[in-house]
């Protein structure tokens, strides 16, 4: 070309120059093209082997890393970003997954945080916004909002799996802020969905704590949103509604004294199976009735009905027809566990073989869920489980003439105690201790041994050190009883008149706190007090 140019043909030798360096740009296009498409799938790997090691900030950086090879200016604003986030929210929500829910977090606070934030809506007020920020058009707007409610429901899911109740406050703040831009007149779906996760982060925060008031705004809000997703209109979304409205009045109907609630939970959770059918969602629909056997259980309880106990059992079977430990198995053991607490007061209250059949049942759901809360898994769980089977073994094995499963409950008993501790949990150590002194009580009277009726006798003064009478009267009193009998007990089987004279004050006290009006157990105090007046007579040295 030089030679041209130097020859007189400056035309030719510019033409040819030209040509060179469009193939140069295009030899460079097509290798930047190759690095580009290498990089990709490098990341692409990176993040599904940081999905799957469980790291969710390494999985973070290589989205941002696959955004930032598409839109370099704005990574969260590429369409990678944008559908990984999606992708990963629902991947957490359906599998229950915790890195997925983490990365789809993270990503959505970015996205949020890069996005042009809202103006007040005209019937709301907004949180100030930091000065000179431009005003958003009005899909920018929206884009924030939408943004805002993914989050809002990424956060709920993870704080299903997170202890943590800054991932409630933040869902919390994040759809307040986001509701007070939002207008119901022009965009109602969307303010529903919005009262609908507020509703949730505020149930389940009321839930944690026990706090009742927290519940009640909770209900409100879901109302809020009810009022807006009408079945006619929006049967899907009303029925997600109805169901949050079951869930809710179950959990205030918890902490209530009365049964309203739990009437308005059963209520709900039945017009809700009106759309959300078997056939057509059997997994939400199972749900469904473990909410409606949940509150029926309580209800029974509350009432002491039978026919409710029966009702409550037919919803907890009808939805472990659905759930399966394979597909579900946190919910399908806590399903278990429930059955077997309503199975343990029916068999209680049946006599004869009924009864024993019952109690086996209710023995054999509660082992079911053993199989899913392990001690390494679910210690909390677990324990609350064994403590529960403990009691279902107890009451079988004072029907039987052996104390196998007396014995067996003595055992759950003890595991539970491993993780009850007095130092993380005094009640329920309190507790355990009370009852694993029962089966020992019953297994020391029925093969007539002392031994077992003086490891009663210790684990009930153990448990008298929590269960105090300023503290917890009717715990004290409860607990009294039981050492009252026991030691009735041990002087039989010692011979112990002297002894048996100083024993009666504890159930003369017990009997102070404990009335027909308070506990049952008074029928239960009296005839110990009338058994060891009846030994001390007999033996010329009744007081």
């Amino acid at each position: 070309m030089a030679r041209r140019s130097r020859a007189g043909d400056p035309e030719r030798a510019g033409a040819q120059l030209d040509a060179a360096l469009v193939q140069l740009e295009r030899r460079a296009a097509r290798q930047h093209e190759r690095l580009t498409q290498a990089r990709r799938t490098l990341h692409e790997a990176a993040l599904q082997a940081a999905l799957g090691r469980g790291e969710p900030a390494a999985a973070v950086r290589h989205v941002e890393a696959l955004a930032a090879l598409e839109h370099p200016a704005a990574p969260t604003r590429a369409n990678v970003y944008r559908e990984r986030a999606a992708a990963l929210l629902a991947e957490g929500v359906e599998k229950n997954s915790a890195t997925a829910l983490a990365v789809a977090v993270r990503l959505l606070r970015r996205r949020l945080a890069h996005a042009a934030p809202p103006q007040p809506a005209p019937d709301g007020a907004m949180p100030e916004v930091a000065a000179g920020t431009p005003a958003a058009a009005p899909a920018a707007q929206e884009d924030w909002r939408d943004i805002a409610l993914s989050l809002v429901r990424g956060l709920n899911q993870l704080s299903l799996l997170d202890t943590d109740d800054a991932v409630l406050h933040e869902a919390g703040e994040v759809a307040e802020r986001a509701l007070a831009a939002t207008a119901r007149e022009a965009q109602p779906r969307l303010w529903a969905a919005l009262h609908q996760e507020r509703s949730r982060a505020l149930g389940r925060e009321g839930t944690r704590r026990g706090a009742a008031a927290q519940i009640d705004q909770a209900l409100a809000h879901c109302r809020l949103a009810l009022q807006v997703r009408r079945r006619e209109q929006l049967p899907a979304e009303w029925a997600e509604s109805m169901f949050l409205l079951a869930s809710l009045e179950g959990r205030a109907g918890a902490l209530a004294s009365d049964t309203t609630h739990l009437q308005a939970a059963v209520q709900a959770g039945r017009e809700c199976l009106l759309e959300l059918t078997r056939e057509r969602s059997p997994l939400r629909w199972a749900r469904v009735q473990s909410t409606i056997g949940a509150a029926l259980g309580l209800w029974a309880r509350r009432e002491g009905s039978m026919a409710r106990r029966h009702e409550a059992v037919a919803a907890s079977r009808a939805a472990l027809g659905e759930l399966s430990p394979e597909r579900s198995p946190h919910e399908w053991a806590a399903e278990q566990c429930n059955l077997g607490i309503v199975l343990a007061e029916i068999g209680g209250q049946q006599p004869g073989a009924e009864g024993s059949e019952t109690l086996q049942a209710a023995v054999d759901a509660y082992r079911a869920a053993l199989q899913v809360f392990s001690r390494d898994a679910a210690p909390a769980r677990r324990a609350a489980v064994l403590h529960n089977l403990g009691g279902a073994l107890r009451l079988l094995g004072e029907r039987e003439s052996g104390t196998q499963s007396l014995r067996e409950a003595a055992l759950a008993f003890a595991e539970a105690l491993q993780h009850h501790t007095r130092e993380n949990a005094p009640m329920h150590w309190a507790a355990g201790q009370n009852d694993r002194a029962l089966a020992l009580l019953a297994i020391g009277r029925r093969e007539r041994r002392r031994e077992p009726v003086e490891e009663a006798v210790a684990a009930l003064r153990e448990a008298l050190q929590v269960r105090r009478r300023d503290a917890a009267p009717l715990d004290w009193a409860t607990t009294q009883t039981s050492l009252a009998e026991s030691l009735v007990a041990l002087g039989e089987l010692a011979g112990e008149a002297a002894a048996m004279c100083g024993r009666r004050r504890g159930t003369f006290a017990a009997l102070e706190e404990l009335t027909p009006q308070t506990l049952p157990e008074h029928a239960l105090a009296a005839a110990c007090l009338a058994q060891a007046r009846a030994w001390l007579e007999a033996r010329g040295q009744a007081a």
